[in-house]
């Protein structure tokens, strides 16, 4: 379930969710990576200032705990040997010509995450940063950034399911035009709305349904569904803060609203991580439609009747790592586990034919552009 449950849902990534986001789906996630270091020095610098003249403004170094919400189109080793552009850095409108502020609480390009997800549902979080772009003032459909590869994923039939489906699926992490987004956690959709450290976005994803078999073969499935997602991001210095609202267009009735913390960091010299932990709860129609057991479905498989109703549907934890091989290539790598709480854990084919824990996880490898 975590892989590629957006628009070409991959993953499989820790981070998988394994979307690790409600691990599979929600994941969920951070978008961690650091840009670059501070530039080096030479020599001392003459600080006086000749009579008459002002100071020069600040350099923007760059920075930025998760990259989210930073600047960073240059590479980290091409930042150390350039000049960095003042604070605020501007851009041409291209639509107006004027200038316009571009950074922190403009308006950015969505930081990529490639998280396996799930869409809805909790997924193994893989927000590694695809391509360290945020911010991107003048480009267009053509200007097509990011990461793309292939990864091995698992995860459960379906949530409490004590069985796992392994398959290879498409891994996509990419951002175009000023705040388009392509991705495995989150699908296609747009960030529309940037205010420092909060943003929003909205898309349409796909959530991988149910596999029924054994004891459960007489229930019915729900097939691989597409959903409407509504995000609000929050980022502190440390921590990431997401509330995602999911609604589908198909499959089961109903929504689910996830919230997430999430951190990442330096993987030592060798990449970066992010771990996330976060609830599901889910309306009354959502519970029914993806738990609920009519009295045919009874007779067909020998399960209990069945009403589910809305509360929460469970916790998760995963976590993911990102680590480049060489300039363009990379390993994308998440694991992530869920607890089910609530009518969702109590239900038949969870108590007599599944488990109330469930693991997922993925490993891929990604080619930059």
């Amino acid at each position: 379930n975590f892989l590629i449950h957006s628009t070409s849902l991959l993953l499989v990534s820790a981070g998988a969710q394994a979307q690790l986001h409600p691990s599979y789906g929600n994941a969920a996630a951070l978008r961690a990576l650091f840009t670059a270091p501070p530039l080096a020095q030479a020599g001392p610098i003459d600080t006086t200032v000749p009579v008459g003249e002002q100071p020069p403004a600040p350099q923007n170094t760059g920075g930025g705990f998760f990259g989210w919400f930073t600047d960073s189109s240059t590479s980290s080793t091409e930042a150390a040997t350039q000049e960095m552009p003042q604070d605020p850095p501007q851009s041409a409108n291209p639509s107006t010509g004027q200038p316009q502020e571009t950074g922190i609480g403009a308006p950015e390009t969505a930081n990529a995450d490639g998280r396996l997800g799930d869409g809805g549902s909790n997924e193994v979080a893989s927000r590694g940063n695809a391509n360290d772009t945020v911010g991107g003032a003048g480009t267009s459909l053509r200007d097509l950034t990011g990461r793309v590869g292939i990864a091995y994923t698992s995860l459960p039939n379906y949530f409490g399911a004590d069985e796992g489906r392994n398959r290879t699926e498409l891994l996509i992490d990419a951002t175009f035009g000023a705040n388009g987004f392509l991705n495995n956690d989150d699908g296609l959709g747009f960030y529309i709305l940037s205010l420092g450290a909060l943003e929003s976005k909205i898309s349409l994803n796909t959530a991988y349904g149910q596999v029924f078999s054994g004891k459960t073969e007489g229930l019915s499935a729900l097939k691989r569904y597409t959903q409407l997602e509504a995000d609000l991001l929050l980022q502190t210095f440390e921590l990431a803060y997401e509330l995602e609202l999911a609604i589908p267009l198909s499959g089961p009735d109903g929504w689910t609203l996830t919230g997430s913390v999430a951190q990442a960091g330096p993987l030592g010299t060798y990449g970066t991580w992010n771990a996330r932990l976060g609830t599901t709860y889910a309306s009354g129609d959502w519970m029914e439609s993806y738990y609920g057991i009519s009295t045919d479905e009874a007779a067909a498989s020998g399960l209990n009747f069945y009403e589910a109703g809305s509360g929460l549907r469970d916790v998760f934890l995963e976590a993911q790592a990102d680590v480049p091989v060489g300039t363009i290539w990379g390993l994308d790598m998440g694991v992530g586990t869920r607890y089910l709480l609530g009518d969702a854990r109590n239900a038949p084919q969870v108590t007599e034919a599944g488990s109330k824990t469930d693991y997922y996880g993925h490993m891929g490898i990604y080619y930059r552009f």
